[in-house]
């Protein structure tokens, strides 16, 4: 087995509001093997933002494996997914429910998303201070957003 890790971030201004995700990719030596980051809309909340940081997350590990093949089956890489949504961890370990019927369908998403491309995944708590990189992507996304818009 072939082990790597996904640091993820969202990040939401507003509550809802503009919003933003962040990925880290690192192999099993903790080497940076990418980073994404991107814009998702004006009305997401801080959750539904860190659901989708992971589903990109994961999403992004894939297609940097299947472009960069070297021996890559998915059915032997063990992920493990760390983000500092306690939320979302306790939620993906089924430590608590989902009741919110819009998280319900990321949840869904995430919980496919890692069973089809992945032959296990991890979900483990980071306290915020550990992820600094996937925070500033998430946040940066929001930025380059308005520099777009020319705010």
């Amino acid at each position: 087995m072939v082990r790597y890790y996904v640091k993820t971030d969202g990040a939401s201004r507003g509550n809802p509001g503009h919003s933003g995700y962040g990925c880290v990719l690192e192999n099993e030596d903790g080497e940076i093997l990418a980073q994404l980051k991107g814009y998702i809309n004006d009305k997401a909340t801080n959750n539904e933002s860190e659901y989708i940081a992971a589903i990109k997350g994961l999403a992004g590990l894939n297609h940097f494996l299947l472009e960069n093949p070297e021996g890559y089956v998915s059915y032997d890489v063990d992920v493990t997914l760390f983000s500092d949504s306690e939320l979302l961890v306790k939620q993906m370990s089924g430590e608590y429910q989902v009741k919110n019927e819009r998280i319900k369908i990321l949840h869904g998403e995430l919980d496919s998303t890692a069973e089809e491309m992945f032959a296990s995944v991890k979900f483990m708590h980071i306290r915020r201070g550990y992820n600094s990189m996937a925070d500033r992507l998430a946040n940066d996304a929001i930025d380059d957003f308005f520099r777009q818009q020319g705010e």
